[in-house]
């Protein structure tokens, strides 16, 4: 989601200590859309982990011993938690405008997917090779 200062309020109009909900993106604001297309699942799999954005804190560290361990800010990252022994991730990054609508995306085939916007259409071939590497190709 967006990571700009306007949050939604649980009880009213003034954002108050421990009222901000989840933050709300203005018309035009740039967004990316992460939408896991594939993932393996374990052999016997109770309990599916849930994917999280982290807050971290970069810190550095080198040879340097008067540096080492200096903040160089904080950051975010998303997490994509499995426990197969070959998750097989595929993941779709798409980045667009608040507001603009999403592609929908739809299987063919096991190995081809289609997606589509309002103007654009593309459909993606995934394969797997022996080394367990996956490679895609655009198709026409």
């Amino acid at each position: 989601g967006p990571v700009g200062p306007k949050h939604a309020t649980k009880g009213g109009q003034v954002a108050s200590y421990k009222d901000v909900g989840k933050p709300e993106a203005e018309p035009g604001d740039p967004m990316l859309l992460v939408r896991v297309l594939g993932m393996e699942r374990p052999a016997m799999s109770e309990v599916t982990p849930v994917p999280t954005v982290e807050t971290i804190e970069f810190l550095k560290y080198d040879d340097v011993h008067q540096f080492t361990g200096r903040s160089l800010g904080m950051g975010r990252r998303l997490v994509l938690p499995s426990r197969s022994k070959e998750p097989r991730y595929r993941v779709l990054l798409y980045p667009y405008r608040a507001g603009e609508p999403l592609p929908e995306t739809k299987w063919e085939t096991p190995d081809i997917l289609s997606i589509s916007n309002k103007s654009v259409s593309s459909r993606i071939r995934f394969k797997s090779l022996q080394d367990g590497s996956t490679r895609f190709e655009i198709l026409p």
